[in-house]
């Protein structure tokens, strides 16, 4: 299942529940129409502010603007596509396709690698999007293969015209096992140190605000360019860079998130489907 929803105010709610048809409520949740049928599962989507749609299945990325095809492109073992506004990027295995007139063209931007004798592909854990214009990919590889883990890098990666690398600035006590991208590019993590921890272009700083968090708590982060909202445990919170609010101590049960274009959050286990209100709560809404 993906769960995604229009970032623009009054935008629809987008559901992939069966690998091959994605699902449009423009009424907020209570009834559904087929958006797009694909040719086989789809592997992941994406939709912009207009509501163009971008799915990838078998081996293309097709582009979908009111419910016509107005584009396909070849991909090689493709697993994530973003967008904001008209620029969008797409991972390949060892690439990042980058477009900035909706999906309509795309240049090519080699994947660096991240030491001597790897090759150009991401390897760890990531998360992948879309800020002030640039496409940033942040990577973690921890090697478990011994006896104790040992982390091999933490890396964040921007596709300009020439991609450029740096290691995340964190002490060891801040290492996290994996890093979510917010809105506005920030990066939330939780440490070695137990605690969420938010990294921007110039600083590392903990997040205020929150409870006790341990590196046993899940961590989920989904942002509509302007809001971004988390579960953290049993908790859902909203992120604003180094402060955070908790909207509900006690979430209802998470595997998808997502935030409308209302600037509420959305949540599903896969079989239920949630909207939050700092108004009214919880909503539940339909599923397909």
């Amino acid at each position: 299942m993906l769960l995604l929803a229009v970032p623009s105010p009054g935008g629809a709610i987008v559901v992939v529940q069966d690998n091959e048809v994605v699902h449009e409520s423009t009424d907020g949740g209570r009834t559904y129409h087929d958006m797009y049928r694909a040719s086989g599962p789809v592997y992941f989507a994406a939709i912009s502010a207009d509501g163009t749609l971008y799915v990838l299945h078998d081996d293309e990325l097709v582009v979908v603007r009111n419910g016509k095809t107005i584009a396909k492109h070849a991909t090689r073992e493709a697993s994530r596509v973003v967008v904001d506004g008209r620029n969008v990027a797409m991972l390949n295995k060892d690439s990042v396709e980058v477009s900035t007139n909706g999906g309509l063209t795309f240049a090519s931007r080699i994947i660096p690698s991240a030491a001597l004798g790897v090759g150009n592909e991401i390897l760890g854990t990531w998360d992948m999007t879309i800020a002030n214009g640039s496409t940033f990919i942040v990577e973690t590889s921890i090697n478990t293969c011994t006896s104790s883990d040992i982390l091999e890098w933490q890396r964040l990666m921007q596709f300009g015209r020439i991609p450029f690398q740096r290691s995340l600035p964190v002490s060891r006590r801040d290492f996290a096992a994996s890093w979510k991208f917010g809105a506005f590019g920030w990066m939330y993590g939780i440490t070695y140190a137990e605690r969420l921890v938010a990294i921007d272009a110039s600083s590392v700083t903990p997040v205020l605000g929150l409870p006790q968090v341990t590196m046993a708590d899940r961590l989920t982060v989904a942002h509509n360019q302007r809001v971004t909202v988390a579960t953290i445990g049993d908790s859902l919170v909203e992120l604003n860079g180094t402060t955070a609010r908790v909207l509900d101590a006690h979430s209802k049960a998470t595997d998808y998130i997502a935030v409308d274009g209302d600037d509420r959050p959305l949540v599903s286990d896969g079989k239920d489907l949630w909207r939050f209100s700092r108004i009214t709560g919880w909503t539940k809404l339909a599923l397909p």
